[in-house]
């Protein structure tokens, strides 16, 4: 699985893939961000940085099961914003796709610049 994390000034978490990954990693990291100890004080904020992807396969189900596990995940983390950042035009359309799917109480936002994305999940946390 092509996918990295990084925790940042124990604020917030950065999600990195890198060449081709589907919707099953994207659940697969999902699922262990929300449920992994190490990531508690920083799963509410997520910068999916997709900006060096070659391709992205994801299909409605998974768009639907991530959902499930942010909406699931309010109730320990009741601020959860999700930036994603790609910028090729397939990534942003996918990344779109699943702001629409996000479950009230998740704010989601897709960004063609990782440099925007991490300004706004920055706002977002100093809102909080």
């Amino acid at each position: 699985m092509p996918i990295y994390h990084e925790i940042v000034d124990n604020k917030f978490i950065i999600i990195r893939g890198e060449g081709l990954v589907t919707g099953s990693d994207i659940v697969e990291t999902n699922a262990l961000l929300y449920s992994q100890p190490e990531y508690r004080n920083v799963a509410g904020f997520q910068l999916w940085d997709l900006t060096a992807l070659t391709n992205l396969k994801m299909t409605d189900q998974d768009h639907m099961e991530a959902a499930k596990q942010d909406k699931d995940a309010l109730s320990s983390h009741p601020n959860i914003a999700v930036a994603i950042a790609g910028t090729a035009d397939q990534v942003y359309e996918i990344s779109m796709l699943y702001a629409s799917h996000a479950p009230d109480g998740v704010i989601t936002m897709a960004f063609r610049s990782r440099a925007i994305a991490e300004t706004w999940i920055l706002e977002q946390i100093e809102r909080e």
